[in-house]
């Protein structure tokens, strides 16, 4: 005997006949993108039913940055699947939000599935925009490193570096990743084929974008920090007029000395001293160091040396060889010069024409001017000489009253050199105002400094307390952001059936038909 089901049984163990297909996922997310960047997603359409569906084509209403790709009609048998493809190609930054629409032969409406993408344009920077290697000499190689920021967006790579100068060049090979959040380090060298200022520029290409170009210098003393370029701590750079910026007894002004340098960085070697020629008649005082032969007893006369003929009745001894005339004139203070010969002081034997004049008050050369070229003197006529605090008595420019300009010097003699200036780290920050410090009297305030709600710029953006932006959404907190861990959480979104305040009202999924 054949045994009947119920009828509701035999309903309950029988395949649907017809009905609708279905779709996974339930809403379909991009995920974070570059601008511009081109990206396909797809999603599953399902035929649980026993009956054939024929899928028709997908409309989308929302964000123009969604498009649907071509696809042709086709029949899903049951128990089969296919996939739709959709793409997203955002223009700007922002999350965008679509809903697309596909259209079915089956039983019941057309089936939804909402899209959402989101589009950045990543935070990358290089601090500082001005690198400086600083005096390197030629064939040398100097070595320093920047470091890439990255933020909001993952997965990005550094590829490409380009030098426009060669004597520049990145130590890695490319490309390098550059995850968010962590700074990747860019190793560089100079390596210089002049002794001048040479520059070029470094530019970055991250994922297709360009960075703002980085400036590179080497022996660039006249745009770098002053620091970089007073190795010897004297007061002047190279570029100041330092002939020799290792030796601190060398600079523009220093005194001469018998030494074999070119101590005031004059030209001359040893001039002003008893080992130098300085009348050029061929004899120097003693201990010659110019060629010149050893024996002049007054060296700013070249008609007196022990090669010249003894005058008569001149009152000098023109020979040198102690005896004043021909005959022989009283020298009291055997100096070489009588009284009608031009001493001025006949009983001191450091007094005569051609002496070497001393800081005491006394004219030693009988010029009529007492102390000049001593450290008592104003030989510049700035009203300060080398006693008073004068760094400088051979340029009226160069005193304790000057104004320090960006110049390699230190003009106003207090131990730095171009402070106040746009070449010197004022505030002890690291940044000058070349390499982007916007407030130099405060080392608070720099490109690497975090923005705090002080109504100042800190971080030297050109944008005054702008908050984190942890999610890089567009929105913070005091701008109403909800969760700013969460780029779906923000005033502007649409809710979604995600189980989270999307648009920040305080309801969570509210306005959905959502499955539990």
């Amino acid at each position: 005997m054949q045994r009947l089901l119920p009828l509701a049984l035999l309903a309950a163990c029988t395949p649907t006949l017809d009905g609708a297909p279905i779709i996974e996922p339930e809403f379909l997310d991009v995920g974070t993108h570059l601008v511009d960047e081109v990206v396909e997603a797809t999603f599953t359409v399902r035929n649980p039913t026993n009956a054939s569906i024929s899928l028709g084509g997908l409309e989308l209403t929302g964000s123009p940055m969604f498009l649907a790709t071509a696809s042709s009609p086709e029949t899903l048998q049951p128990g089969q699947a296919a996939e739709r493809t959709v793409q997203f190609i955002a223009t700007e930054t922002g999350t965008f939000q679509s809903l697309a629409t596909l259209l079915h032969g089956g039983q019941g409406p057309a089936l939804e599935i909402p899209l959402r993408g989101r589009a950045v344009m990543p935070e990358l920077r290089i601090p500082p925009r001005r690198l400086d290697f600083g005096p390197v000499e030629i064939g040398v190689v100097a070595s320093e490193t920047v470091w890439l920021e990255t933020r909001c967006i993952d997965d990005l790579q550094v590829e490409e570096v380009t030098m426009s100068n060669p004597v520049f060049s990145l130590g890695v090979p490319l490309p390098l990743d550059a995850p968010d959040g962590e700074p990747v380090a860019l190793p560089l060298s100079a390596t210089p084929v002049i002794s001048s200022s040479d520059e070029g520029t470094m530019t970055v290409t991250v994922s297709g974008l360009v960075l703002p170009e980085l400036t590179l210098m080497v022996n660039a003393c006249e745009d770098g920090p002053a620091v970089l370029y007073d190795l010897d701590g004297d007061g002047y750079t190279t570029c100041g007029g330092d002939c020799m910026d290792t030796s601190a007894d060398v600079h523009p002004g220093a005194e001469e000395i018998c030494d074999l340098q070119d101590n005031d960085c004059d030209g001359r070697i040893d001039e002003g001293t008893d080992c130098y020629d300085d009348d050029g008649d061929g004899y120097c005082e003693n201990a010659c160091t110019d060629g010149s032969l050893a024996g002049d007893c007054s060296d700013a006369d070249p008609s007196i040396s022990p090669a010249a003929n003894e005058g008569v009745s001149n009152g000098i001894d023109d020979d040198c060889d102690g005896i004043v005339d021909t005959f022989g004139v009283p020298d009291p203070d055997a100096d070489g010069f009588a009284d009608f010969g031009g001493d001025c002081d006949n009983a001191n034997a450091a007094v005569y024409p051609g002496a070497n004049e001393l800081a005491d008050g006394i004219d030693n050369d009988c010029d009529g001017i007492i102390d000049e070229g001593t450290t008592n003197y104003d030989d510049d006529s700035d009203g300060l000489s080398e006693a008073d605090g004068d760094c400088n008595d051979s340029d009226p420019d160069v005193n304790p009253s000057g104004v320090d300009l960006a110049n390699g010097v230190d003009d106003d003699c207090d131990g730095v050199i171009d402070e106040d200036t746009d070449h010197y780290d004022d505030d002890g920050d690291g940044y000058t105002e070349n390499q982007g410090d916007c407030d130099d009297t405060n080392a608070a305030i720099n490109p690497e400094t975090s923005e705090e709600k002080n109504g100042v710029d800190d971080d030297c953006d050109g944008a005054i307390d702008e908050g984190p932006d942890l999610d890089c959404d567009g929105f913070t907190v005091e701008t109403g952001d909800c969760d700013d861990e969460n780029p779906w959480a923000n005033p502007d979104v649409l809710e979604f059936c995600d189980g989270v305040d999307n648009d920040c009202d305080g309801a969570i999924d509210n306005g959905l038909s959502c499955d539990p």
